[in-house]
């Protein structure tokens, strides 16, 4: 069987699993159209075909690019209601870790390295609890595309670290949280920034 480009030997009375993939060209709302189900069984001189109908769609991220939190103010939980700004606070040494491209230059430990230990990061926890605001005016992109790219990029960073983060774009701010819905919730809000509309 020929699946939009796909092909499979479909074998009698099993489940017959096919994967197709749609390559998403631009972010936003992805509408996959309808899919084409055909064969030449069983001698390949005629081909039957069939579209099949699919009622789906799928939001798009921007593509990630890994780089520093680029932040507005600092953010404390206790002024989550409030909104109300505030500095970093003093942070306390967790220990190192490997070097990821993005850490700060400053958080490099050149002791270790010197030692022949291999590029690690020195980890700092806040001791003020505060969180950050992932600002579109703090990224200094210049292009659109990929300011929202760092954005996202910024977005599954804090998520990973299980930080409590917000996201600051232009004409929409969504307040600080944390967990796998509210990280969805600003990936969704990158993925149709300036598009016409979002489909539920």
């Amino acid at each position: 069987t020929d699946i939009d480009g796909v092909r499979r030997d479909i074998k009698s009375g099993l489940d017959n699993a096919v994967a197709v993939t749609v390559p998403a060209r631009q972010r936003g709302l992805l509408r996959p159209g309808p899919l084409i189900v055909s064969t030449r069984y069983p001698l390949g001189l005629f081909r039957a075909w069939s579209p099949l109908p699919l009622e789906m769609t799928c939001p798009v991220y921007p593509r990630p690019i890994q780089g520093p939190l680029a932040t507005g103010e600092g953010l404390s939980a206790d002024d989550k209601e409030a909104g109300t700004p505030r500095g970093r606070g003093v942070e306390d040494f967790q220990g190192l870790k490997s070097y990821q491209p993005g850490d700060l230059m400053q958080h490099i430990s050149w002791k270790a390295f010197s030692k022949g230990q291999g590029l690690l990061t020195k980890e700092f926890v806040g001791q003020s609890g505060t969180s950050v605001l992932l600002d579109w005016d703090a990224v200094s992109e210049t292009d659109t595309e990929r300011k929202l790219s760092r954005l996202c990029g910024m977005v599954l960073k804090a998520s990973g670290l299980d930080m409590t983060y917000g996201l600051n774009l232009p004409g929409q701010t969504i307040p600080l949280d944390k967990g796998e819905a509210h990280k969805h919730t600003c990936l969704r809000a990158l993925a149709f920034f300036g598009t016409p509309g979002e489909a539920s």
